[in-house]
């Protein structure tokens, strides 16, 4: 890769690599309908991992295609990132 970025470029070739190992990883906020099934079919299961995904996520009808979202979370449940942790 670095030699195709030197060869191709006019003038200084970059590159830069960036990632983040470490840090919070948040839901994704949406998952097409046929992802989130097939999930919950390879999903152990234990029906408290099934709970968790329905209590956080609502199928969503009206988008084209139809996907699930994160529902909006409660601010009387100050528990909500722990139960995630398994």
């Amino acid at each position: 890769m670095l030699y195709r970025c030197t060869k191709e470029s006019i003038g200084p070739a970059f590159l830069c690599l960036l990632g983040h190992k470490y840090g919070y990883r948040p839901l994704p906020a949406s998952i097409d309908q046929q992802e989130f099934e097939t999930l919950r079919k390879h999903l152990d299961k234990s029906k408290d991992v099934l709970k968790l995904l329905d209590a956080y996520y609502r199928l969503d009808m009206n988008a084209i295609p139809p996907e699930y979202v994160l529902k909006h979370r409660e601010d009387t449940n100050t528990n909500w990132q722990v139960r995630f942790q398994l």
